[in-house]
């Protein structure tokens, strides 16, 4: 962490405080330190922390009505909020999550699980930062692009009187035609600039999460390209199916939180600890999208990734079609392309295919899965009859044909799939390889 965030603990137990200073010691963090409720929200109302940690039990006033003052301070509506209960009152815990808390730590402390929580919220708060930043930016162009338009508006207008104020004649009106097509034009254009900016806002986002996990490159594309494919076979509305497709490229950007060491393990190899912390990225990913215009119905497909047809999932317990269908649609497309990542024979997706249909109406829709059998129809027949091998870099030759998208090891997306090589981007790979090396090999089309 680049900058000093700053902590407010409220705890009557001085031991309590305590145990959060040896936890946090080291840390760039300035901790401050409160014993009651009413000095406690005195502290945060003139510090502006970026987290406060507060006990449920207090001598004047709880834990929840310090959340729900503090929530209600517009200057602090962004701070972050962990409660603190002991292991018996976990449920009160729970309840101040629902009140607007952002997690939740339980006595006697694990030492190590702090430093994950509140490292994690931290880097969540910098990210939220740096995102309602960007986000006063591109509101700040589109304000500017907005101004624009009125004024191309008043122009229009204008060209409208001056053709009242003429006398009709031929010339005239061939002149304030030419004016109009030109103003149309232009609205046109910033229409279209402002569409292009959303979506590089949400490519841009999804790059992001790619390099955040570069150990499953290109699955948010893989989702998203099969999320698209199954809404056209159901034939959902278009403005929909762009809610899809944005959601399902941004579908694991709440894993932007998750320390390193936990997001480049392999599932199996997570702790329960750890299988909690990346359970909650929907969540987390709501939070981050939820504050871009135009993206609120993106943020509420993302919430409800986890959920389950018979409503056993999280985090609302919602079931049937209670669930948003475009979480239903990622859900199946994730989980699919997780499984069959690296599959090559046209049996081992039929194999993930039927399994996954077994679980119809108690994990997946039914309906769903019917729609994904037509695109495994199709996927699984490519690679069937494609040919491949692999070559290194001084192998490769003009005209061969990229098999896949080619990556570096860094994670970064070079050229991609059907590319047919040229000498200029031959040499292109080679420069990269000096510094950032393709040690897999390459994948051509034989």
């Amino acid at each position: 962490m680049k900058r000093r965030f700053t902590i407010l603990a409220i705890d009557d137990d001085p031991n309590i405080l305590r145990l959060l200073d040896k936890a946090l010691e080291g840390r760039n963090i300035s901790l401050h330190h409160a014993t009651d409720g009413t000095s406690g929200l005195e502290q945060a109302r003139s510090l502006h922390p970026d987290l406060i940690i507060s006990d449920v039990r207090l001598p004047d006033i709880d834990g929840f009505d310090i959340c729900k003052a503090i929530r209600a301070e517009k200057s602090l509506e962004t701070t972050k909020f962990i409660f603190v209960s002991a292991l018996d009152a976990k449920e009160k815990a729970i309840q101040g999550l629902q009140l607007g808390g952002d997690d939740y730590l339980t006595k006697p402390f694990d030492l190590e699980q702090t430093r994950a929580k509140v490292e994690a919220l931290l880097r969540i708060k910098a990210l939220e930062d740096d995102l309602v930043r960007r986000n006063d930016e591109l509101r700040a162009a589109n304000e500017e692009l907005m101004h624009t338009k009125t004024m191309l508006e008043s122009a229009r207008q204008a060209a409208e009187n001056e053709k009242q104020r003429l006398n009709n004649t031929l010339k005239e009106i061939s002149f304030l035609m030419e004016e109009l097509e030109q103003s149309h034009k232009q609205q046109v254009e910033l229409n279209q600039t402002l569409e292009k900016n959303s979506n590089d806002l949400v490519n841009l986002l999804a790059t992001i999460v790619e390099l955040r996990n570069p150990m499953n490159k290109q699955h948010a594309q893989e989702v998203s390209k099969m999320a698209v494919y199954i809404s056209t076979i159901l034939d959902l509305d278009s403005t929909l199916v762009k809610d899809i497709r944005n959601a399902a490229l941004l579908h694991e950007i709440g894993k932007v939180g998750v320390p390193d060491e936990i997001i480049r393990k392999k599932p199996e190899e997570w702790t329960p600890q750890e299988k909690d912390i990346i359970s909650q990225h929907p969540l987390v990913g709501e939070t981050l999208v939820k504050g871009y215009s135009g993206l609120d119905k993106v943020a509420t497909i993302i919430r409800h990734l986890n959920e389950n047809m018979d409503g056993s999932g999280d985090p609302d317990h919602l079931a049937g079609d209670q669930i948003p269908i475009g979480s239903r649609i990622i859900r199946v497309c994730a989980d699919f392309d997780d499984r069959t990542y690296d599959a090559t024979d046209p049996a081992e997706f039929w194999a993930v295919y039927n399994d996954m249909l077994s679980h119809s109406e108690t994990l997946y829709d039914e309906q769903i899965l019917k729609a994904l059998k037509e695109y495994v129809k199709t996927i699984a027949e490519r690679r069937k009859a494609r040919k491949t091998k692999k070559v290194i870099v001084t192998e490769l030759e003009p005209g061969m044909i990229l098999a896949n998208d080619l990556f570096t090891d860094t994670g970064l997306k070079l050229m991609p799939e059907g590319t047919v090589l040229t000498e200029s981007n031959i040499k292109t790979i080679m420069n990269y390889n000096k510094t950032d090396s393709l040690k897999g090999g390459i994948t051509i089309q034989v």
